[in-house]
């Protein structure tokens, strides 16, 4: 597994557990309107913060000082993801925005944090599908070389 692989693999698992810590934090506010202990609180942050950091210390920590960077398959295969998702999350956009001028009209107001929420979740959603394309395509250049 070369370094791109390991950077794809851990940012997707850092992705998922920081949101399942924020909705573990943040459904309890919005839907019963109570807050959850410190305690919890803590636990959630020291559980984004630990593998955040850890994670990508020993993902992009090299294993050799002959280790290589990049070469030209991963330059092509990053190239292709950025283009997967940059159109998967420019058709989930044009999605959304047609389905609320459906429901809602063109008139109707959106709260401000619920767009920094949208924002938040558009970026998430989108390094996920980069990063899930990456390995996806190692994946299928490896039963290519067998």
């Amino acid at each position: 597994m070369n370094r791109t692989q390991k950077i794809s693999a851990w940012t997707i698992i850092i992705i998922l557990l920081t949101i399942a810590s924020l909705a573990l934090l943040l459904i309890p506010i919005f839907v019963f309107g109570w807050c959850m202990p410190l305690p919890v609180r803590m636990v959630c942050l020291t559980i984004i913060f630990t593998v955040s950091f850890g994670g990508l210390f020993f993902a992009t920590k090299k294993q050799s000082k002959n280790e290589v960077e990049t070469d030209e398959m991963d330059i092509g295969i990053q190239k292709v993801a950025a283009i997967i998702s940059l159109v998967t999350i420019l058709a989930v956009t044009g999605i959304l925005l047609l389905t609320a001028n459906f429901l809602w009209g063109l008139n109707a107001s959106v709260p401000l944090w619920v767009l920094m929420l949208l924002f938040g979740a558009f970026v998430a959603m989108a390094s996920v599908i980069y990063h899930a394309a990456v390995l996806i395509q190692y994946g299928r250049e490896e039963k290519n070389d067998e």
